[in-house]
């Protein structure tokens, strides 16, 4: 339950291993991944929104214009 004046932001901070999906079954429910590093990688990571003020939190941009995004709500 959420109050109609809340907004729900859930992101991380970095994305870590670099998952690559290389191949699998859809009969077999299966799905073959491979990890290409034990460490921070410079993938891009999602943004969920919900809530009054979502909309300002689509497309793409630097991790850095979240907390500007956040205080211009405020």
């Amino acid at each position: 339950f959420l109050e109609e004046d809340t907004l729900v932001l859930v992101t991380a901070d970095h994305e870590t291993g670099g998952l690559t999906l290389l191949d699998g079954s859809l009969e077999k429910h299966q799905i073959n991944g491979h990890f290409s590093s034990q460490d921070h990688t410079a993938t891009m990571v999602p943004i969920f929104a919900y809530g009054p003020g979502a909309e300002k939190f689509t497309g793409v941009y630097s991790n850095t214009e979240l907390y500007k995004k956040i205080i211009k709500l405020f």
